[in-house]
């Protein structure tokens, strides 16, 4: 089932200008908060329109551009989810969304011991690199440390643990 929900239809004036004034509008390239009530989850503003609830920065598309996102998503490129800016504002699918959040190392990558698969400490992924550059086999060193030997390799090649 689909999540669209149609922008509503016929917005008064009073609506508009009661919008617009819950937004701290800046410079043209500055983020435009949204000042009134948040999303919980990740801080989006939220407004109640015709008894339905909204996601600011999707009425602010709609306002300034004058169309119905529809199923797409109204993304930020400041990455500031409260901003209505509409000139920080752009329609894209889940697809361009994540690889948006990708391209900015936007991603909640939790590195090193903090990962919860961690079998590993820095000082033994350090050290591993020191054996292997002395002539040690990854299959003993696999051993050694209680991996398989993809890790071991991943870890040589830092494509594993590339922040030590």
């Amino acid at each position: 089932m689909s999540k669209y929900k149609p922008m509503p239809n016929k917005l008064t004036d009073e609506q508009i200008i009661h919008f617009w004034s819950r937004v701290d509008t800046k410079t043209t390239n500055e983020c435009w908060d949204w000042i009134g009530c948040l999303n919980r989850d990740r801080g989006y503003g939220v407004i109640k329109i015709q008894q339905i609830v909204y996601y600011t920065h999707r009425i602010a598309y709609f306002l300034s551009y004058k169309k119905d996102p529809k199923e797409l998503l109204v993304c930020h490129t400041c990455d500031n989810p409260s901003c209505c800016n509409p000139k920080h504002l752009w329609l894209g699918t889940m697809t361009d969304d994540i690889r948006d959040m990708l391209t900015k190392d936007r991603g909640n990558k939790v590195k090193g011991i903090k990962h919860h698969n961690a079998k590993l400490t820095e000082a033994q992924v350090q050290q591993i690199r020191k054996q292997y550059a002395s002539g040690m086999s990854l299959r003993a060193l696999a051993e050694q440390y209680g991996v398989i030997h993809s890790t071991i390799h991943r870890i040589v090649t830092k494509k594993l643990w590339k922040h030590v």
